[in-house]
């Protein structure tokens, strides 16, 4: 309904569900939105990985805590690799890991972290033109 009524330039008698936005309203321009603060040495991790942590402190002992600790290690290893582009050793993120739990998580039962493809560039092996080049004058007649 507010579109219709802006394209018929105010100009429209019709009963909508709800008031019509008067041009100052349309005209006047949003709030600025604050953007929230980050002030910490390792803001590669992001707001999530912290909450994450606070959730894991919360927790007690038991399977879901070593898990939950896990998965938040192999998201900082993650991390770390796609804002510093390069290889990280699991010793840094464990001690990151330790500094931004301010020693509240037990990392005893992790001993390495994940090894995927994911932390490597990804590599084009693609190679249809060669492959059509070859094919064509495979069957090229003579």
């Amino acid at each position: 309904w507010d579109h219709l009524y802006i394209l018929a330039d105010y100009d429209l008698d019709v009963d909508a569900p709800y008031p019509f936005p008067t041009k100052e309203e349309l005209a006047q321009k949003p709030n600025r939105m604050d953007y929230p603060s980050f002030d910490n040495e390792y803001k590669f991790y992001g707001k999530s990985i912290l909450q994450l942590i606070d959730r894991a402190i919360e927790l007690e002992e038991g399977e879901e805590k070593d898990a939950l600790i896990q998965v938040i290690a192999n998201n900082m290893k993650k991390s770390y690799n796609v804002y510093n582009k390069e290889h990280v050793q699991d010793e840094v993120i464990f001690r990151h890991l330790k500094e931004l739990s301010q020693d509240k998580l037990d990392l005893t039962g992790i001993e390495t972290l994940d090894k995927s493809k994911i932390y490597h560039p990804n590599r084009n092996k693609r190679n249809n033109h060669k492959k059509r080049n070859h094919h064509s004058q495979k069957n090229r007649k003579r």
